[in-house]
Protein backbone atom coordinates (compact mmCIF):
# COMPACT_ATOMS: atom_id res chain seq x y z
CA UNK A 1 0.00 0.00 0.00
CA UNK A 2 1.69 3.47 -0.98
CA UNK A 3 0.99 6.26 1.64
CA UNK A 4 0.17 9.31 0.05
CA UNK A 5 1.05 11.63 2.35
CA UNK A 6 5.02 10.15 2.18
CA UNK A 7 5.08 11.29 -1.43
CA UNK A 8 2.69 13.87 -2.24
CA UNK A 9 5.16 17.25 -3.61
CA UNK A 10 7.83 14.94 -2.25
CA UNK A 11 9.87 14.43 -5.81
CA UNK A 12 12.68 13.68 -4.14
CA UNK A 13 11.85 10.56 -3.42
CA UNK A 14 10.40 9.52 -6.23
CA UNK A 15 13.17 6.96 -6.97
CA UNK A 16 11.83 4.94 -4.40
CA UNK A 17 8.20 5.80 -5.39
CA UNK A 18 9.12 3.76 -8.71
CA UNK A 19 10.62 1.25 -6.99
CA UNK A 20 7.48 0.55 -5.08
CA UNK A 21 5.30 0.54 -8.08
CA UNK A 22 7.46 -1.70 -10.76
CA UNK A 23 8.40 -4.11 -7.35
CA UNK A 24 6.56 -7.74 -8.13
CA UNK A 25 4.49 -8.34 -5.68
CA UNK A 26 1.34 -10.86 -5.86
CA UNK A 27 0.31 -13.21 -8.43
CA UNK A 28 -2.64 -12.97 -10.89
CA UNK A 29 -5.23 -14.90 -8.26
CA UNK A 30 -4.64 -12.17 -5.88
CA UNK A 31 -6.21 -9.45 -8.20
CA UNK A 32 -9.56 -8.86 -8.55
CA UNK A 33 -9.71 -9.92 -12.30
CA UNK A 34 -11.08 -12.58 -13.61
CA UNK A 35 -8.85 -15.26 -13.74
CA UNK A 36 -9.63 -16.63 -17.43
CA UNK A 37 -9.79 -13.22 -18.98
CA UNK A 38 -6.02 -12.55 -17.47
CA UNK A 39 -4.46 -15.35 -19.05
CA UNK A 40 -6.34 -14.68 -22.14
CA UNK A 41 -5.09 -11.15 -22.40
CA UNK A 42 -1.96 -12.21 -21.01
CA UNK A 43 -1.51 -14.56 -24.27
CA UNK A 44 -2.92 -12.49 -26.57
CA UNK A 45 -0.26 -9.37 -25.64
CA UNK A 46 -2.78 -6.98 -24.23
CA UNK A 47 -0.53 -6.71 -20.89
CA UNK A 48 2.55 -5.92 -20.23
CA UNK A 49 5.54 -8.81 -20.08
CA UNK A 50 6.59 -10.36 -16.97
CA UNK A 51 10.27 -11.46 -16.67
CA UNK A 52 11.27 -14.79 -15.19
CA UNK A 53 9.17 -17.71 -13.16
CA UNK A 54 6.60 -20.08 -14.78
CA UNK A 55 3.44 -19.10 -15.93
CA UNK A 56 1.46 -19.91 -12.65
CA UNK A 57 3.60 -18.16 -10.47
CA UNK A 58 4.73 -15.23 -12.02
CA UNK A 59 4.13 -11.83 -9.35
CA UNK A 60 3.20 -8.59 -10.63
CA UNK A 61 3.55 -5.32 -9.85
CA UNK A 62 1.05 -2.32 -8.62
CA UNK A 63 1.72 -0.91 -12.62
CA UNK A 64 0.96 -4.30 -14.39
CA UNK A 65 -2.45 -4.45 -12.42
CA UNK A 66 -3.29 -0.89 -13.19
CA UNK A 67 -2.54 -1.96 -16.70
CA UNK A 68 -4.52 -5.10 -16.47
CA UNK A 69 -7.72 -2.90 -14.71
CA UNK A 70 -7.21 -0.71 -17.79
CA UNK A 71 -7.42 -3.34 -20.33
CA UNK A 72 -10.88 -4.48 -18.32
CA UNK A 73 -12.77 -1.34 -17.84
CA UNK A 74 -11.60 -0.67 -22.05
CA UNK A 75 -13.12 -4.55 -22.72
CA UNK A 76 -16.42 -3.56 -20.85
CA UNK A 77 -16.48 -0.24 -23.26
CA UNK A 78 -16.20 -2.61 -26.35
CA UNK A 79 -13.04 -1.82 -27.32
CA UNK A 80 -11.47 -5.01 -29.27
CA UNK A 81 -7.90 -6.91 -28.96
CA UNK A 82 -6.68 -5.02 -32.09
CA UNK A 83 -7.02 -1.88 -30.95
CA UNK A 84 -6.67 -2.23 -27.11
CA UNK A 85 -2.85 -3.52 -28.48
CA UNK A 86 -2.20 0.16 -30.06
CA UNK A 87 -3.46 1.80 -27.02
CA UNK A 88 -0.87 -0.36 -25.01
CA UNK A 89 1.66 0.60 -27.37
CA UNK A 90 1.05 4.72 -26.89
CA UNK A 91 1.13 4.27 -23.54
CA UNK A 92 4.28 2.29 -23.38
CA UNK A 93 6.12 5.24 -24.58
CA UNK A 94 8.74 6.39 -22.61
CA UNK A 95 9.95 9.87 -21.17
CA UNK A 96 13.53 10.56 -21.37
CA UNK A 97 15.51 13.27 -20.13
CA UNK A 98 14.61 15.73 -22.85
CA UNK A 99 11.12 15.62 -22.20
CA UNK A 100 11.68 16.99 -18.83
CA UNK A 101 13.96 19.37 -20.09
CA UNK A 102 10.73 20.23 -22.49
CA UNK A 103 8.52 19.87 -19.68
CA UNK A 104 10.92 23.11 -17.39
CA UNK A 105 11.01 25.39 -20.20
CA UNK A 106 7.67 25.13 -21.53
CA UNK A 107 5.59 24.50 -18.18
CA UNK A 108 7.94 26.87 -16.23
CA UNK A 109 5.07 29.95 -15.48
CA UNK A 110 2.46 27.34 -14.47
CA UNK A 111 5.15 25.46 -12.31
CA UNK A 112 5.87 28.40 -10.53
CA UNK A 113 2.56 28.45 -9.35
CA UNK A 114 3.50 25.53 -7.49
CA UNK A 115 7.47 25.34 -6.60
CA UNK A 116 10.13 28.56 -6.30
CA UNK A 117 12.60 29.40 -8.96
CA UNK A 118 15.14 27.53 -6.89
CA UNK A 119 13.36 24.12 -6.49
CA UNK A 120 12.90 24.01 -10.24
CA UNK A 121 16.93 25.05 -10.75
CA UNK A 122 17.48 22.02 -8.40
CA UNK A 123 15.04 19.73 -10.30
CA UNK A 124 17.17 21.10 -13.95
CA UNK A 125 20.47 20.13 -11.90
CA UNK A 126 18.92 16.91 -10.85
CA UNK A 127 17.92 16.04 -14.41
CA UNK A 128 21.16 16.68 -15.87
CA UNK A 129 23.16 14.90 -13.90
CA UNK A 130 20.38 11.89 -14.00
CA UNK A 131 21.95 8.54 -15.77
CA UNK A 132 20.92 7.73 -18.92
CA UNK A 133 20.94 3.96 -18.71
CA UNK A 134 18.13 4.08 -15.93
CA UNK A 135 15.01 2.73 -16.89
CA UNK A 136 12.40 5.14 -18.33
CA UNK A 137 9.05 6.05 -17.00
CA UNK A 138 6.50 5.02 -19.57
CA UNK A 139 3.61 7.59 -20.01
CA UNK A 140 0.71 5.25 -18.10
CA UNK A 141 3.51 5.27 -15.18
CA UNK A 142 3.64 8.87 -16.01
CA UNK A 143 0.23 9.64 -14.95
CA UNK A 144 -0.08 6.85 -11.96
CA UNK A 145 3.12 8.92 -10.04
CA UNK A 146 0.77 12.38 -11.38
CA UNK A 147 -2.06 11.01 -9.48
CA UNK A 148 0.20 10.56 -6.28
CA UNK A 149 2.34 13.36 -6.58
CA UNK A 150 0.02 16.00 -7.10
CA UNK A 151 -2.89 14.36 -5.42
CA UNK A 152 -4.87 14.99 -8.78
CA UNK A 153 -7.76 13.97 -10.83
CA UNK A 154 -6.51 12.26 -14.03
CA UNK A 155 -8.68 10.05 -16.68
CA UNK A 156 -7.99 8.75 -19.57
CA UNK A 157 -9.95 9.52 -22.80
CA UNK A 158 -10.72 6.92 -25.69
CA UNK A 159 -12.11 6.90 -28.53
CA UNK A 160 -13.80 3.75 -30.81
CA UNK A 161 -11.65 3.19 -34.20
CA UNK A 162 -8.87 5.84 -33.24
CA UNK A 163 -5.90 3.75 -33.00
CA UNK A 164 -3.36 4.59 -30.52
CA UNK A 165 -5.10 7.80 -29.84
CA UNK A 166 -5.86 8.99 -26.08
CA UNK A 167 -6.13 12.00 -24.08
CA UNK A 168 -5.29 12.73 -20.75
CA UNK A 169 -7.58 14.69 -18.81
CA UNK A 170 -6.25 16.14 -15.20
CA UNK A 171 -6.83 19.10 -13.00
CA UNK A 172 -3.46 20.34 -13.91
CA UNK A 173 -3.75 19.77 -17.85
CA UNK A 174 -7.32 21.75 -17.49
CA UNK A 175 -5.61 24.69 -15.62
CA UNK A 176 -2.55 25.02 -18.21
CA UNK A 177 -4.82 24.81 -21.06
CA UNK A 178 -7.50 27.33 -20.27
CA UNK A 179 -4.42 29.71 -20.62
CA UNK A 180 -2.96 29.17 -23.65
CA UNK A 181 -4.79 29.18 -27.14
CA UNK A 182 -4.48 25.68 -28.53
CA UNK A 183 -6.75 25.43 -25.54
CA UNK A 184 -10.03 25.42 -28.00
CA UNK A 185 -8.35 22.80 -29.87
CA UNK A 186 -8.07 20.59 -26.68
CA UNK A 187 -11.72 21.28 -26.05
CA UNK A 188 -13.12 19.40 -29.06
CA UNK A 189 -12.29 16.25 -28.35
CA UNK A 190 -14.67 16.92 -25.23
CA UNK A 191 -17.57 17.59 -28.13
CA UNK A 192 -16.57 14.00 -29.48
CA UNK A 193 -18.18 10.83 -28.17
CA UNK A 194 -15.52 9.11 -26.17
CA UNK A 195 -15.25 6.62 -23.02
CA UNK A 196 -13.47 8.17 -19.79
CA UNK A 197 -11.45 6.01 -17.69
CA UNK A 198 -10.44 7.32 -14.23
CA UNK A 199 -6.59 6.65 -12.96
CA UNK A 200 -7.73 7.51 -9.28
CA UNK A 201 -10.36 5.01 -9.71
CA UNK A 202 -7.75 1.97 -11.07
CA UNK A 203 -5.13 3.18 -8.50
CA UNK A 204 -7.40 3.11 -5.07
CA UNK A 205 -6.94 0.15 -4.51
CA UNK A 206 -3.23 0.70 -3.67
CA UNK A 207 -2.79 4.25 -2.98
CA UNK A 208 -4.20 5.18 0.75
CA UNK A 209 -4.28 8.26 2.06
CA UNK A 210 -5.13 7.95 5.54
CA UNK A 211 -2.16 5.42 6.81
CA UNK A 212 0.05 7.23 9.72
CA UNK A 213 3.52 7.56 8.42
CA UNK A 214 5.15 4.87 10.99
CA UNK A 215 3.36 2.79 8.59
CA UNK A 216 4.69 3.98 5.46
CA UNK A 217 6.80 0.71 4.85
CA UNK A 218 3.09 -1.49 5.01
CA UNK A 219 3.19 -3.06 1.69
CA UNK A 220 0.11 -5.45 0.74
CA UNK A 221 0.73 -8.28 -1.24
CA UNK A 222 -2.47 -8.90 -2.49
CA UNK A 223 -5.31 -6.56 -4.15
CA UNK A 224 -7.79 -9.21 -2.85
CA UNK A 225 -8.35 -9.24 1.24
CA UNK A 226 -7.54 -12.57 3.03
CA UNK A 227 -10.94 -13.86 2.78
CA UNK A 228 -11.56 -12.62 -1.16
CA UNK A 229 -8.63 -14.87 -2.27
CA UNK A 230 -10.12 -17.86 -0.21
CA UNK A 231 -13.25 -17.91 -1.75
CA UNK A 232 -12.09 -16.93 -5.31
CA UNK A 233 -9.56 -20.22 -5.07
CA UNK A 234 -12.05 -22.30 -3.51
CA UNK A 235 -14.22 -21.01 -7.00
CA UNK A 236 -11.88 -21.52 -9.24
CA UNK A 237 -10.83 -24.80 -7.99
CA UNK A 238 -14.05 -26.01 -8.38
CA UNK A 239 -15.37 -23.91 -11.08
CA UNK A 240 -15.83 -27.28 -14.08
CA UNK A 241 -18.52 -28.55 -11.68
CA UNK A 242 -19.74 -25.52 -9.77
CA UNK A 243 -23.31 -25.64 -9.82
CA UNK A 244 -24.02 -22.64 -7.41
CA UNK A 245 -22.12 -20.43 -4.80
CA UNK A 246 -23.32 -19.02 -1.33
CA UNK A 247 -21.00 -16.56 0.54
CA UNK A 248 -22.48 -15.39 4.13
CA UNK A 249 -20.75 -12.46 5.93
CA UNK A 250 -19.80 -11.30 9.23
CA UNK A 251 -19.36 -7.60 10.67
CA UNK A 252 -19.13 -6.60 7.03
CA UNK A 253 -16.54 -9.30 6.46
CA UNK A 254 -16.56 -12.56 4.31
CA UNK A 255 -17.22 -15.17 6.99
CA UNK A 256 -17.95 -18.78 4.84
CA UNK A 257 -18.81 -19.82 1.65
CA UNK A 258 -21.27 -22.92 0.58
CA UNK A 259 -20.74 -24.65 -2.34
CA UNK A 260 -22.98 -26.92 -4.68
CA UNK A 261 -21.00 -28.78 -6.94
CA UNK A 262 -22.52 -31.30 -9.63
CA UNK A 263 -19.76 -34.40 -10.02
CA UNK A 264 -20.68 -37.15 -12.63
CA UNK A 265 -17.86 -39.39 -11.87
CA UNK A 266 -18.81 -42.95 -10.20
CA UNK A 267 -20.71 -43.02 -7.14
CA UNK A 268 -19.96 -45.64 -5.64
CA UNK A 269 -16.05 -44.30 -5.94
CA UNK A 270 -17.14 -41.27 -4.83
CA UNK A 271 -18.90 -42.36 -1.84
CA UNK A 272 -15.87 -44.73 -0.67
CA UNK A 273 -13.68 -41.76 -0.96
CA UNK A 274 -15.45 -39.38 1.69
CA UNK A 275 -15.53 -42.71 4.02
CA UNK A 276 -12.29 -42.79 3.60
CA UNK A 277 -11.23 -39.05 4.41
CA UNK A 278 -14.39 -39.08 7.18
CA UNK A 279 -15.54 -35.63 5.64
CA UNK A 280 -19.06 -34.33 6.75
CA UNK A 281 -20.78 -33.89 3.62
CA UNK A 282 -24.36 -33.66 2.05
CA UNK A 283 -24.63 -35.50 -1.29
CA UNK A 284 -27.71 -35.50 -3.43
CA UNK A 285 -27.99 -38.67 -6.02
CA UNK A 286 -30.02 -37.98 -9.22
CA UNK A 287 -30.48 -41.40 -10.66
CA UNK A 288 -32.79 -42.18 -14.13
CA UNK A 289 -33.71 -45.64 -14.86
CA UNK A 290 -32.17 -47.20 -12.50
CA UNK A 291 -28.32 -45.48 -13.55
CA UNK A 292 -26.66 -42.87 -11.54
CA UNK A 293 -26.81 -40.03 -13.85
CA UNK A 294 -24.85 -37.49 -11.21
CA UNK A 295 -24.56 -36.38 -7.71
CA UNK A 296 -24.67 -33.27 -6.24
CA UNK A 297 -22.14 -31.91 -3.11
CA UNK A 298 -22.45 -29.69 -0.98
CA UNK A 299 -19.61 -28.33 1.11
CA UNK A 300 -19.45 -25.33 3.51
CA UNK A 301 -15.61 -23.73 3.73
CA UNK A 302 -14.54 -21.12 6.81
CA UNK A 303 -12.96 -18.24 5.21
Amino acid sequence: MINLKNHYKNFEANEELFRILREPRFKKTEMDIVYDDFVRWENSGLLWDVKGGKHDHRQYSYVHYAWATLVAKLRQYGFDYDIIRTFKCSLSETLDNDFYRLALKEKRELLLEHFSEDELKRLEKEIDNEDEDKELVMAFEGFIVNVINHNDVVSLLFYHGRDHFYVPVSGEVLKEFEQRPEASEYFEYFRQSHVSISINEITQSFINNDLPPKDRSKQFTSILSEQEHNALKLIRKNYRSLKEATITTLDNQLNKIDLTMVKKNNAENLFIQYFKKGDYKTLEIKAVNGKVVYVTDKETHKL
